[in-house]
């Protein structure tokens, strides 16, 4: 049952967290392809990837200065919804609705996007141009 492997001893709250995120944005989510296919007509320029670093150095600085109001301004802007700050309560009542199967997924695609993650991580290096 969901109940049991949402409350196991090694479950984090952070898992928990991003779980219910999870199960609660998968209803948006046909919306958001949409839009996706939508902006993949854009023009490349519109997105280079040339300067990341500095749009996501930017960013940060942005939330570190301007907190959850930033927040807020990127979550709108990235996500299409408002920031919000779950208690335990609402992931608890989130992780409820999920069935057992949907709970293995979640921990299935964490483990992926954590083990991907850490591998670019892994293979990025400081390059300093003059």
């Amino acid at each position: 049952s969901s109940g049991a492997s949402c409350s196991s001893p090694d479950s984090t709250f952070a898992n928990r967290f991003a779980e219910a995120m999870f199960a609660s944005r998968c209803v948006q989510a046909p919306r958001w392809i949409y839009r996706g296919a939508k902006s993949a007509a854009r023009s490349r320029s519109e997105s280079t990837i040339s300067n990341v670093s500095e749009v996501v150095s930017g960013i940060l600085q942005d939330v570190r200065q301007g907190g959850n109001q930033a927040l807020d301004k990127y979550c709108v802007k990235f996500d299409r919804v408002p920031h919000r700050r779950l208690l335990e309560a609402d992931v608890e009542e989130c992780l409820r609705k999920c069935t057992g199967q949907e709970v293995l997924d979640i921990k299935y695609a964490q483990s992926n996007i954590r083990r991907f993650a850490q591998l670019q991580r892994d293979s990025m290096k400081d390059v300093e141009v003059e």
